[in-house]
């Protein structure tokens, strides 16, 4: 792997991690969203949920002009409202209802993934059910995806320190791909959450080959006694991180090994 890594894959960047203010779906989106697009080494960038028609008409107009992808995030947004997949009735159809919505505006900004998260792990009494549950979730949704022309993406968070969610150990992750079924459905692997997770690269990436869809590489610190602690993305380099220089190349080798980067 000697040529830069766009030559490998699309490379790209989150939106809202490095404008917080736009976060919330609102915020100066249009200004910072048309900054990154000037970023030749961009080809693809991943926003969070835009509330407002006008702003979202705005960006996918951007991204036109630019030749860039987007990507719809929905973790914080899940997250913020409470949205759990996995829930008992009627809060899992509540969830649905609002992420076909989320789906709908993803469709008016031309992006091609969706990304969602689990929701809480109910422990180990609870977990199969909720299993279940999240399996008809995201069937449905990767339905309603499907007819807009993009994927359902899932990202895997921690269990036992963080985020403590449902999906979840990597095994776990790719069992439920396997449930669920659908062509345009698979994994998210974060670079980070692997660390939070106790995981290794050159087990869960050849674990989740058939299925991995999407990376994301960053940092996170598993000392819960550091203001840093969990899933808050610090950049490499900091004192109490789990991840830098060495542990980047790693994961980035391992990607290499199991041939999901291909020479363009």
């Amino acid at each position: 792997m000697q040529e830069p890594l766009i030559s490998y894959c699309r490379t790209g960047t989150v939106h809202f991690m490095l404008f917080p203010d736009c976060a919330s779906g609102a915020g100066p989106v249009v200004e910072t969203f048309a900054q990154l697009a000037l970023d030749s080494d961009l080809e693809v960038i991943e926003v969070g949920p835009i509330d407002e028609p006008t702003i979202r008409r705005e960006v996918a107009q951007i991204a036109r002009l630019a030749r860039v992808g987007i990507s719809s995030s929905l973790q914080q947004r899940m997250h913020d409202d409470g949205l759990d997949l996995a829930a008992e009735e009627p809060a899992r159809q509540q969830a649905l209802r609002q992420l076909h919505l989320e789906i709908e505006a993803a469709a008016e900004l031309g992006a091609e993934t969706i990304e969602i998260v689990s929701g809480p792990d109910p422990g180990p009494a609870g977990r199969d059910e909720a299993l279940q549950r999240l399996v008809r979730s995201l069937q449905e949704l990767s339905a309603c995806a499907a007819q807009a022309g993009m994927e359902v993406v899932i990202k895997p968070l921690d269990r036992d320190m963080d985020r403590k969610a449902l999906i979840g150990p990597t095994s776990e992750a790719v069992e439920l791909c396997r449930r669920v079924e659908c062509p345009n459905f698979g994994l998210l692997i974060d670079h980070s959450c692997l660390a939070l997770m106790g995981e290794r690269p050159n087990r869960a990436l050849p674990l989740a080959r058939d299925c991995l869809r999407h990376v994301h590489i960053g940092n996170c610190v598993r000392d819960p006694s550091s203001r840093l602690y969990g899933d808050q993305h610090p950049p490499f380099g900091c004192a109490a991180g789990a991840n830098d220089t060495s542990q980047l190349a790693e994961f980035l080798r391992v990607l290499v090994d199991i041939n999901f980067f291909n020479t363009r």
